[in-house]
């Protein structure tokens, strides 16, 4: 409908598996297994680029049985957001070496290093830069993320994501 709004046609639409990466509802696979995930959807994703081209796809957009679920999940992500909830619960141990890449590849720009710890303002968007690159793996979202992998996409590489000038 919205798309019809603005005078556009929806011609299909699908859902694509990727790697799970965010850490404080599931573990992150790991590099071999986050890398056969991408190439099946990519696989899956051409086809289905091909069958819009012929003009073969559905006109359906059908919902997963989880979208009520994550339609909530988003409105609640929203109002932890509008009102800073989420910095609170970021923890950092012993291991901390002040390396600083926290502060570095925060997209947000809401970490900065206090007596050489990182410290979370109040506008984070939770994607867990932090954690999923910190090379000593001091950083954690309470205690859940303490004992998951790190998640960085497998043909990343941390010079992508780390605006070092």
């Amino acid at each position: 409908r919205k798309l019809e709004r603005l005078g556009l046609e929806f011609i299909g639409g699908k859902c694509f598996v990727m790697p799970e990466n965010f850490s404080i509802m599931y573990n992150p696979p790991d590099k071999t297994e986050a890398k056969n995930i991408i190439e099946k959807s990519v696989i899956e994703a051409r086809e289905f680029a091909q069958n819009i081209k012929l003009g073969t796809t559905k006109r359906r957009f059908i919902r997963t049985p989880d979208f009520f679920i994550w339609c909530a999940i988003n409105k609640l992500f929203k109002l932890g957001k509008t009102c800073g909830a989420f910095s609170n619960f970021f923890k950092v141990n012993d291991n901390c070496n002040s390396c600083g890449i926290c502060e570095k590849c925060c997209p947000t720009k809401n970490i900065r290093l206090s007596e050489g710890l990182p410290v979370w303002d109040k506008s984070c968007t939770l994607c867990f830069r932090c954690i999923n690159l910190c090379p000593q793996k001091a950083i954690n979202y309470t205690s859940i993320t303490t004992k998951r992998r790190q998640y960085i996409e497998p043909t990343t590489k941390l010079e992508e994501l780390l605006p070092w000038q």
